[in-house]
């Protein structure tokens, strides 16, 4: 009976501590520095990802014909896709920036 007890006790145990690992990784991602770069700072960043042109040279074409590059699409409007499916703040700062389209 005793060490039902125990076991039980432990099981309970192992679950919180489950639940802390997680609500402290939570906690972490929202405290990450890039959350506090501003939306201009994030433009400018943002447009040294984007790149000016695809690289078909480099690359293979899909099935569909897109251009296909060594990790995936170098075609800038997938990139500006990619990015702004990160988070909403990244999705608008890409929106409200012209010279990001």
């Amino acid at each position: 009976a005793e060490l039902e007890q125990i076991d039980k006790l432990l099981a309970e145990l192992t679950e919180r501590k489950s639940r802390l690992i997680e609500a402290c990784a939570t906690g972490s991602a929202l405290l990450a520095p890039i959350r506090t770069l501003p939306p201009e700072l994030l433009a400018e960043i943002f447009s040294y990802c984007i790149p000016t042109f695809s690289f078909p040279d480099l690359s293979e074409k899909s099935q569909n014909g897109e251009v296909m590059g060594l990790y995936g699409s170098t075609s800038p409007l997938f990139v500006r896709h990619l990015l702004g499916t990160i988070c909403k703040t990244w999705k608008m700062v890409l929106d409200d920036t012209p010279r990001l389209w």
